[in-house]
């Protein structure tokens, strides 16, 4: 979903749009569970039909005969997954209906799957069933959804899933393992495993919570999972993600801050447009006052009789801008320098 919506805002064929919507309508129709939450997979065959011939069909037919089995786990990392993507979705087309899923599936998540000490289980609330996976891709769910809503409960549950990456997840040796190897565990069973896409993806997490929170901590845990990805480069592994990692790691993200009310239309027109802005590596704030400063209060933004944006970098912003036509193109001045 996420591809397909990359896609489309990258060269605006409504095919791809269509392929996101597609996704997403799957996903709600036969994968979402009575109370919200998201099951893990659907089988490619429906009994005796393989898979070719019963997706040849038109969504009728389909529909009317025997359906793929669905493995009706729940697990906190397809749920993360699901949750990021119809946000992204709903931060493209405005679809209420998307965020008010995506919302009703982390909520689910957070009493059904968050662990005693913080982190997620895989399938169960339960210390010895948390997993990185699980506890990276919910805290991904979050900084999407704050990105989608704003709400800075979102960019709490972030920061704290975060930290508990970096106290739980964190090997001596680089990187970030899957989980701790059990005590007194012996020979292969006591080493850590280490999973390069979670590696890749902890590092661009853990980044860019560091700018969005203003903590350095994170910026140095970001760079100690970096030191395992160029271990792996030099035995000569191909790891495109760890380009993306190094990039981000090297450079501040496009930052763009919309300061007005909550409940004034005109500052909403301007984050819905801020939100559109086709890179997962950008720093979006919604500066409403009565809320008190931001969590990375690092630019002081004039008082103005009516909404404004901003685009900012290294602590200095553009003039302002009122229209939400205008927003991505102060964006992309500071995405560009």
């Amino acid at each position: 979903m996420r591809a397909y919506l990359l896609a489309y805002q990258i060269d605006g064929d409504p095919a791809d749009l269509a392929a996101a919507r597609d996704v997403a309508r799957w996903l709600m129709d036969f994968m979402r569970a009575p109370d919200g939450a998201f099951y893990t997979s659907q089988d490619a065959d429906a009994g005796a039909v393989h898979g070719d011939a019963f997706y040849a069909r038109d969504d009728a037919a389909r529909r009317a005969g025997p359906q793929p089995p669905i493995d009706r786990n729940r697990y906190a990392r397809e749920n993360g997954w699901a949750i990021a993507s119809l946000a992204a979705l709903f931060d493209v087309t405005g679809d209420q209906m998307l965020i008010d899923a995506a919302v009703r599936a982390f909520d689910w998540v957070l009493v059904n799957r968050r662990a005693p000490t913080g982190g997620l289980g895989h399938g169960r609330a339960s210390d010895d069933d948390t997993h990185l996976g699980d506890t990276l891709a919910m805290a991904e769910a979050a900084l999407a959804l704050y990105r989608s809503t704003a709400e800075r409960r979102y960019l709490a549950l972030a920061i704290e899933w975060g930290e508990v990456i970096v106290r739980d997840h964190r090997d001596p040796a680089g990187g970030f393992m899957v989980r701790q190897p059990e005590p007194g565990a012996r020979g292969v069973l006591a080493k850590p495993v280490r999973q390069v896409d979670e590696n890749v993806a902890a590092v661009r997490l853990l980044n860019l919570l560091a700018r969005q929170a203003a903590r350095p901590a994170f910026r140095e845990a970001a760079e100690h999972g970096k030191r395992y990805l160029i271990s792996l480069a030099e035995d000569d592994l191909i790891l495109p993600g760890a380009l993306l990692a190094d990039r981000e790691l090297g450079r501040e993200p496009a930052h763009v801050t919309i300061v007005g009310a909550k409940d004034d239309p005109a500052a909403r027109a301007l984050y819905e447009a801020a939100r559109t802005y086709p890179t997962r590596y950008f720093r979006i704030e919604w500066l409403d006052r009565r809320e008190g400063p931001l969590p990375a209060a690092d630019v002081e933004y004039p008082e103005l009789p009516e909404a404004a944006a901003f685009a900012c970098a290294n602590g200095a912003c553009s003039v302002p801008v009122f229209s939400p036509t205008d927003v991505h193109r102060i964006a992309v001045k500071v995405d560009d320098r």
